[in-house]
């Protein structure tokens, strides 16, 4: 988990100023460490902060799922 605006929680950061009011939608860039690869999205900001999700599941744009649903659907536990 990483958290918007701060730089602690990322390897690297370019972001610009934290808004004052988040935008109905936000994108999000992910470039992975060491890799010239990433996966980004936009999200909903208002469907993000109004879903429920479980202790031990993350926010996802098809619900809540486990860390394992994801690695499943994504075929991460294939990887090194």
């Amino acid at each position: 988990m990483i958290t918007l605006w701060n730089a602690d929680d990322f390897l690297k950061t370019s972001s610009g100023a934290q808004p004052k009011t988040l935008p109905a939608n936000l994108d999000i860039s992910v470039t992975f460490a060491g890799v010239e690869d990433g996966t980004g999205d936009v999200f909903n900001v208002r469907k993000v902060k109004a879903a429920y999700i479980p202790d031990g599941q993350y926010w996802t744009r098809d619900g809540s799922r486990t860390a394992a649903q994801i690695d499943a659907q994504l075929n991460c536990h294939d990887s090194n």
